[in-house]
């Protein structure tokens, strides 16, 4: 039996918005209610992908493979939300600021009820500097893994040295990324939430989304070390595996 919970993740993850903005633009509900909900389950969505191949009880596999397949999950979530989010605000911020309110708009619309710097584009100037420097440092890393997968693919099968340059940039990439969202948590929290929403009725929930929609910023990172130390030491099994077996296949 295959297992159907990376499936209801992803379901959740990609249809979340979706029906937000049906039931705020087509509906007429009220946007901030829904942008709560809309948070939650984006945030249970990429955590449900990341936790499924470890916490799978459907498939009798080692926990280095289950970290394998939670690792690639954690790369393409990371990097598609880099280019598919990130990137248009950064480069959008004039549009968005034309379309305020509109659900163009909705994802950042979002995001600003927990962190309201994300919402400000200085009326078409471009976004705030703090958040243009986390997103085109996303953006950046999100390229770099991108060329290092193909490298690794573009033989076909994974060799060590076309597998050195992807682990090495998602394990820098994920050490950036931990200190930049401990730093931005602690901002945060430290300063009692001054982006956060003022409204009472969506303060707290507010709060809590921020800390769900970052939280495998912190968590992943850290598994990644293990993943990487892992990946390495099979690669040099098997490349000396290789070696021996072509002096073999020579000596013979």
């Amino acid at each position: 039996m295959r297992d159907p919970f990376p499936f209801l993740s992803l379901a959740l993850l990609l249809l979340s918005t979706p029906l937000s903005c049906y039931y705020v633009y087509v509906q007429g509900e009220l946007r901030e209610d829904f942008a709560v909900a809309n948070a939650y389950t984006v945030a249970l969505g990429m955590l449900g992908l990341y936790l499924a191949p470890l916490l799978t009880v459907f498939e009798r596999v080692s926990f280095k493979k289950r970290l394998h397949a939670a690792t690639l999950n954690w790369a393409a979530i990371s990097t598609s939300l880099a280019l598919l989010v990130q990137l248009p605000h950064i480069l959008g911020a004039r549009f968005l600021d034309s379309v305020r309110g509109s659900m163009w708009e909705w994802p950042f619309f979002v995001y600003g009820t927990c962190d309201s710097r994300w919402s400000d584009y200085r009326d078409g100037y471009g976004l705030v500097p703090t958040v243009s420097l986390i997103n085109l440092n996303s953006v950046m890393f999100a390229l770099a893994l991108i060329v290092a997968y193909w490298y690794k693919t573009s033989k076909g099968y994974a060799t060590f040295r076309s597998s050195v340059p992807f682990i090495l940039v998602l394990v820098f990439r994920d050490a950036t990324l931990f200190r930049q969202t401990l730093e931005y948590l602690w901002l945060h929290h430290r300063l009692e939430y001054p982006f956060t929403t003022s409204e009472v009725l969506y303060r707290v929930d507010s709060i809590i989304a921020l800390w769900g929609l970052n939280l495998l910023s912190l968590v992943a990172p850290v598994f990644t070390l293990l993943w990487a130390y892992q990946r390495i030491s099979t690669l040099i099994v098997r490349e000396r595996r290789s070696l021996i077996a072509q002096f073999k296949k020579k000596s013979a």
